[in-house]
């Protein structure tokens, strides 16, 4: 079965899993650790001897931290080492993981392996371990759902351990030389890593040069006729005054006919 484009190919990001990796060993710690201070250690406050007198270097009290059996200077104290880690920046670090083993050939895939119904048997785990080319590595066996009899039957196995798929961690990733996945434990891995439906990257010599559309604004553009210029109508006025000329000649014309 073929790994996904985007789970073959991609980036390692090694900042994202040193963060995972830190805060998962982080939280691990119990951080019960606790030392006595000078108030704690058993014992009389009283003064050992004089100030003066004796020659001696001064002295306090026998829990004084110069001193055998005194108590202890900045010791530890409980505490919680517990760190948070966002979601996003774990499956990061579980994907990058899984690139990184990918790449170097450390992930096989088996159908399936035996049912919970069958006698545990040590003999079979490590023969399973040898058909997939498998010698005294440091193995994970990674089932989808519980698996009870693979537990037990590993559990003799000093260099084998077995794992859930959603329960998987980076650091068991980097730590493990080989991992070996049933099947449906890939798928479910895949699923939810949500990169099941991946597309594949073609190399590129059989990638194909898409033709670039034309945008609408770049069509060409119908030439429209060159707009004719107006013809500019003589004035109303200049009419009227050729009409009202001749109308005042002739009445010039009877007034000088009327006069004696």
């Amino acid at each position: 079965m073929a790994a996904p484009a985007l789970l073959a190919e991609g980036e390692i990001h090694m900042a994202a899993l040193h963060q995972v990796v830190n805060a998962y060993l982080a939280n691990k710690r119990s951080g019960t650790s606790k030392v006595k201070t000078r108030s704690e250690v058993r014992g009389s406050g009283r003064k050992m001897f004089r100030q003066k007198g004796l020659g001696r270097a001064r002295m306090g009290d026998r829990q004084s931290p110069i001193r055998v059996g005194g108590g202890i200077i900045f010791g530890p104290t409980p505490r919680s080492y517990r760190q948070k880690t966002p979601r996003k920046m774990k499956q990061l670090a579980l994907l990058s993981a899984l690139r990184d083993k990918l790449q170097s050939g450390g992930i096989k895939l088996v159908e399936s392996f035996p049912e919970n119904g069958e006698v545990p048997k040590t003999k079979r785990v490590v023969s399973l371990l040898k058909s997939v080319g498998v010698n005294r590595e440091k193995t994970l066996l990674v089932t989808a759902e519980s698996n009870p009899w693979l537990l037990i039957s590993s559990r003799n196995v000093p260099y084998v351990e077995a794992a859930l798929s959603s329960q998987i961690h980076p650091y068991q990733i980097l730590t493990r030389d080989t991992l070996i996945f049933s099947v449906e434990a890939w798928e479910a891995l895949l699923s939810r890593l949500g990169v099941e439906d991946a597309p594949a990257i073609k190399p590129p010599s059989e990638a194909q040069e898409t033709p670039v559309e034309e945008s609408p604004a770049e069509e060409a553009v119908e030439e429209t006729p060159a707009e004719q210029e107006p013809v500019e109508e003589a004035p109303a006025e200049s009419e009227e005054a050729e009409q009202e000329a001749p109308e005042e000649e002739r009445k010039n014309d009877e007034e000088e006919s009327e006069a004696p």
